[in-house]
């Protein structure tokens, strides 16, 4: 329970059962609250829908202020300043966390809570700005396609051997063979020929050699392992009258 005093003063007190007595109730004093800088008299008084705090309006005549103080700690939280007119009765919304006072001039001021969105508990590693900032974002931040990659895809593409004697994929000009060491030792030969280049072109032209410059072998770090890189041969045909080869 809350009591006005005389004395400009709010008191607060428990109301206890007295078993055995002959009054049913014991009343405990708890805290007193006033304003010890301006003795401020109290016009409207009231507790909070959850109890915790008490609410008193001060009857000023060129003011229109409310205290608010914890009823367990007895210490003042928050003082709401409105208009320059004199308040006559305040009132705290028994559910919600609102007040409206009434001011002598027959107004009805609303007082709510402010509230303040936390983005930064929405989202791991959200930044919450107090005012706006320019963001300059990268050149291919906001990109469908990853710019860079395209650009190593297309160089391993114009770094891929090309196939001039037919349109699919040639099977002859990466050979692997299974050897020993001592096997470099022998000469190795191919002729990488198409099947559609004739017979007399074919062996009018000499077999390749591994001396030779268009036969390129790569080591890999395993021993065992030798891939021989066949360059192709381009040769110049002359056609015949009637157009065939």
């Amino acid at each position: 329970m809350v009591v006005n005093c005389n004395d400009r003063t709010l008191r607060t007190f428990e109301v206890i059962p007295a078993a055995g007595q002959p009054s049913p109730f014991h009343f405990q004093a708890q805290h007193k609250f006033q304003d010890l800088v301006g003795r401020t008299p109290w016009s409207g008084i009231a507790f909070s829908g959850d109890g915790e705090y008490i609410m008193g309006g001060a009857a000023h005549d060129a003011g229109h202020n409310i205290y608010i103080w914890s009823r367990d700690a007895g210490a003042l939280t928050k003082i709401l300043e409105g208009p320059r007119e004199p308040l006559t009765s305040a009132v705290w919304h028994p559910i919600q966390p609102q007040i409206v006072s009434i001011a002598a001039s027959g107004d009805l001021f609303l007082w709510r809570t402010k509230w303040t969105e936390i983005w930064s508990a929405y989202a791991p590693g959200f930044e919450e700005l107090d005012e706006n900032v320019v963001y300059e974002e990268r050149e291919d931040e906001f990109d469908l396609e990853d710019e860079h990659e395209l650009t190593r895809k297309k160089q391993n593409e114009e770094e891929g051997m090309v196939n001039v004697f037919s349109n699919g994929p040639s099977h002859n000009l990466l050979i692997s063979y299974k050897l020993r060491s001592s096997a470099l030792q022998d000469s190795c030969q191919w002729t990488p020929f198409s099947s559609s280049i004739p017979n007399d072109i074919q062996n009018s032209l000499p077999s390749l050699s591994r001396s030779q410059d268009n036969i390129q072998v790569d080591e890999y770090d395993d021993d065992d392992q030798i891939a021989l890189i066949i360059t192709p041969i381009l040769v110049e045909v002359q056609p015949e009258v009637d157009g065939s080869l």
